[in-house]
């Protein structure tokens, strides 16, 4: 089942979501990991502005327009600037930049026994966890809680480091700040203001995944959704995240959760916040 062998939309970005926002690591396998990381940021973190922009453009997507980024490359008359960041990059991005394939258009690289073996040969752990036979016959993967701590000890950034003439810190601080602090105020409202049910919807969700034949992960974080977020309110409370929690970003959350490896991504979480924002810890409730 794709949804749970190691899928590219749902692989990564669950690690991207909790661990790469700030912390600027990824899965990289067999490749130079600061040269993708350049990359990254390169074509998705800065910008020049457009012509047609209007003020309140410029404020709202370039916060801090005091600091241009001299790329030595850049042989055009525009001035590049530091991109707010604002939602989760497509899958399709991660995998240009992060997955060194041998076919660019095999996306389901990731999934092979070759992704497995080379993953293991880098990290000194295996990326694939336990796994459970489902009711619908299809095998649920669970990652590796190691893997996750692997990954993160070997490739994360201090602020120090430097992209261009400004470091990660500055780069931090314009482009994902605010949304990342909205990222730890969602996992703090899970466990702490709907942690009753968030732990009726997580045993329900790897109860159903056991026992249901019906068992369906896009009806199950639909149901998710509105138990845990049953108001607009509710679902708007985290506008630098998102303008609105759907429920394509809780199926993520609910199997990292399932498989185990939530709990060492927070705790990357808060080494992340120690270093690039200790303001923020303030914000870490029940996890």
């Amino acid at each position: 089942m794709k949804h749970f062998k190691h899928p590219v939309i749902y692989t990564i970005l669950s690690i991207v979501l909790f661990i790469s926002a700030s912390a600027f690591t990824f899965m990289a396998v067999d490749f130079n990991p600061n040269k993708a990381r350049y990359a990254f940021f390169k074509n998705y973190f800065t910008d020049y502005i457009p012509t047609y922009y209007t003020a309140e453009d410029i404020k709202t997507y370039f916060p801090d327009t005091t600091k241009v980024i001299t790329f030595s490359d850049n042989d055009s008359n525009e001035k590049y600037f530091v991109r707010k960041w604002f939602g989760i990059p497509p899958s399709y991005i991660i995998v240009e930049y992060f997955i060194e394939r041998k076919d660019e258009n095999d996306y389901y690289y990731i999934q092979s026994e070759e992704f497995e073996k080379r993953f293991t040969e880098t990290y000194g752990v295996p990326l694939e966890g336990k796994s459970i036979k489902m009711a619908t016959g299809e095998t649920f993967y669970f990652f590796n809680p190691k893997a996750v701590k692997a990954v993160f000890d070997k490739l994360y950034a201090k602020p120090s480091t430097k992209f261009e003439n400004i470091t990660y810190q500055t780069l931090y601080n314009i482009a994902l700040k605010k949304y990342f602090r909205d990222v730890v105020k969602l996992m703090s409202y899970l466990h702490t203001t709907e942690k009753q049910e968030w732990t009726q919807v997580t045993t329900r969700f790897l109860t159903r995944a056991k026992i249901s034949k019906e068992f369906n992960i896009y009806e199950e974080s639909d149901y998710a959704r509105n138990k845990l977020f049953p108001t607009e309110k509710s679902r708007k409370q985290f506008p630098n995240f998102s303008e609105e929690i759907y429920s394509g970003y809780l199926g993520p959350i609910l199997r990292r959760h399932c498989d185990g490896t939530l709990p060492v991504m927070l705790n990357c979480l808060k080494t992340i916040l120690k270093d690039y924002d200790p303001e923020a810890l303030k914000l870490v409730k029940g996890f």
